[in-house]
């Protein structure tokens, strides 16, 4: 597995993470490249494009994460950590998570 690595993960990264998301799956949708489909589904199967987009953003594979450590700014709106924790346990399904 990879070192251990700090990220922040707040509104604007969940945003981005988002609008790629959309980006890979807008793609996908419209046969741009059969060839490219292809390769998605055999590398990623059939994973939300969001999730993909958030597991390169932060370097890390499905399998490459075995536990992770959430801080959670006070002063975020309720909605920030349980979208941070649903996105990151859908890329990492494996992971403990506290």
């Amino acid at each position: 597995r990879p070192p251990p690595r700090a990220f922040w993960l707040g509104e604007d990264e969940l945003d981005e993470a988002g609008a790629e998301g959309y980006r890979l799956q807008e793609q996908l949708s419209d046969n741009i490249a059969r060839n490219h489909y292809t390769e998605y589904y055999r590398k990623h199967g059939r994973t939300n494009g969001t999730v993909v987009a958030c597991r390169g953003m932060l370097q890390r594979e499905a399998d490459d994460v075995g536990s992770m450590i959430l801080f959670v700014d006070p002063s975020s709106g309720p909605q920030l950590p349980c979208r941070s924790l649903g996105l990151l346990d859908a890329c990492f399904p494996n992971a403990v998570k506290a």
